[in-house]
């Protein structure tokens, strides 16, 4: 799983390192002590984000497609904690649509959003809208805290 830093903590650590330097450059303790409170911030952050084992696997997905065809995508979502707002972007490729999903999680043409707080299955409608032979891309799942 790939971690990236939010823009929260981003901002935390450049205004802390901003800040130390504007207490280096002035000669005052004020803007030290700012500095420091964000950049224990950033660095308890840091220590306590443990990311949860997650686990997308596909159980069924057509191997490929023909326009006008409807297919089905039945992934099983497992988690070590509870993920509220888990985001499933579905790379397809051109020519393919997401149609709907069975708890009616669509947000667009390919992303769908899920709340896991158990091993979930999840069913997607796939329906190839144009011509020629179709293949499915891959399935990145994400989530922001």
């Amino acid at each position: 799983m790939t971690h990236r830093s939010t823009v929260r903590l981003r901002v935390y650590a450049s205004a802390g390192l901003i800040g130390l330097v504007a207490a280096l450059a002035t000669g005052q303790p004020e803007p030290a002590i700012l500095a420091v409170s964000l950049l224990i911030l950033v660095v308890v952050g840091l220590t306590s984000a443990g990311a949860p084992d997650l686990s997308v696997r596909i159980l069924e997905a057509p191997s490929s497609m023909v326009e006008g065809e409807e297919r089905h995508v039945d992934l099983l979502i497992e988690a070590s904690e509870p993920i509220r707002g888990l985001n499933i972007d579905l790379a397809l490729a051109p020519g393919l649509a997401l149609v709907e999903s069975d708890p009616g999680h669509v947000v667009d043409r390919t992303h769908l959003t899920v709340d896991v707080n158990r091993p979930t299955e999840l069913r997607a409608k796939v329906v190839a809208t144009g011509w020629g032979r179709r293949s499915l891309g891959p399935i990145l799942a994400y989530a922001e805290s």
